[in-house]
C-alpha cells in the first residue's frame, strides 16, 4: 500500500515537472521575431480599447465585455484600406499574413494594459449576454426581482487577430461591438510601428466602416439575424 503511495507521488511529481518543462520550452521557443509580434498584439487592442467608440456613440461602458477568441466571421466584409504608394508594397505583406491565417482562431490572453476592468467571454458567455438584451424578461428571476450579470455593460467586444507585415512594423487588425438589435459597429484598423520610439500608431487608410443589425419575429419566435451594411468613409479618426 505504502509502495502504491509512493509510486502515485512520484508519477505526480514527474507530471508536474513534465508540464513546466514543456511550458518553459514553449515559452523559450517563442522568442526574438514571434515573441515581440505577440506583444505587439496586445499592446494593439489595447489601444483599440483606449476611449473606443461603438454604434451608439462614445463608450459608457463600466468594464469592457471581450470574445474570449479572436476571429475573422466569414460574412464580415474584406479589409478595405487604401494606404498611400510608398506603403503599397509593405501593406501587400500584411495582406499575405490576412490571408494565410484569416481562418485560424486566437484564444485571448489576459494581457491587455487597460484603464478599466475587463472580462474574456467564451461563446455560452456572448450568446448569454446576446439574449438578455434580446429578451429583458430572462433578466427577472422567479421572484420578479431582477438579475443582471452584465449590469453596467452595453457592448461585447469582439477583435480579429493582428496581421503583420514580414518586418512587422505594420499591422492590421478589426474590432466589433454588439449591443444589440440595430447596435452594431465593424471597423478595420491599420497600425504602423514608430522606429525611434516603438510606439504605435494609428493610420487613416481606412475606408469603409460596417454596422447595423436587424432582427426579424417570425412565428411568435424572435429569430437573430446579422444584416450590415457598409459605409464608404473619406477618413476615420485614428483615435477616438
Amino acid at each position: 500500500m505504502k509502495s502504491s503511495v509512493v509510486s502515485v507521488l512520484v508519477s505526480g511529481c514527474l507530471l508536474s515537472l513534465g508540464n513546466s518543462l514543456t511550458f518553459g520550452f514553449q515559452e523559450a521557443a517563442l522568442t526574438g521575431a514571434a515573441a515581440e509580434r505577440e506583444r505587439d498584439t496586445y499592446r494593439i487592442y489595447s489601444l483599440l480599447l483606449t476611449n473606443p467608440i461603438t454604434s451608439h456613440g462614445p463608450d459608457t461602458n463600466a468594464r469592457y465585455l471581450i470574445r474570449a477568441t479572436a476571429l475573422v466571421e466569414s460574412w464580415r466584409p474584406m479589409p478595405c484600406v487604401s494606404p498611400p504608394k510608398s506603403r503599397e508594397a509593405e501593406f501587400r505583406e500584411v495582406l499575405a499574413d490576412f490571408e494565410n491565417r484569416k481562418d485560424a482562431h486566437r484564444v485571448l490572453k489576459w494581457q491587455l494594459s487597460i484603464a478599466k476592468p475587463y472580462e474574456l467571454l467564451n461563446e455560452a458567455g456572448v450568446e448569454a449576454f446576446q439574449e438578455e438584451r434580446e429578451n429583458p424578461k430572462i433578466l427577472l428571476d422567479k421572484n420578479g426581482q431582477r438579475r443582471d450579470r452584465f449590469k453596467g455593460v452595453s457592448d461585447v467586444f469582439t477583435f480579429a487577430d493582428v496581421y503583420f507585415s514580414k518586418n512587422g512594423r505594420m499591422a492590421l487588425t478589426a474590432m466589433s461591438t454588439w449591443c444589440g438589435s440595430l447596435c452594431a459597429l465593424h471597423r478595420w484598423r491599420i497600425f504602423e510601428k514608430v522606429a525611434l520610439t516603438g510606439e504605435w500608431q494609428e493610420r487613416l487608410w481606412v475606408t469603409c466602416s460596417t454596422m447595423a443589425d436587424y432582427s426579424a419575429h417570425q412565428n411568435g419566435h424572435h429569430r437573430r439575424r446579422n444584416i450590415y451594411i457598409s459605409s464608404n468613409l473619406k477618413r476615420l479618426p485614428s483615435r477616438e
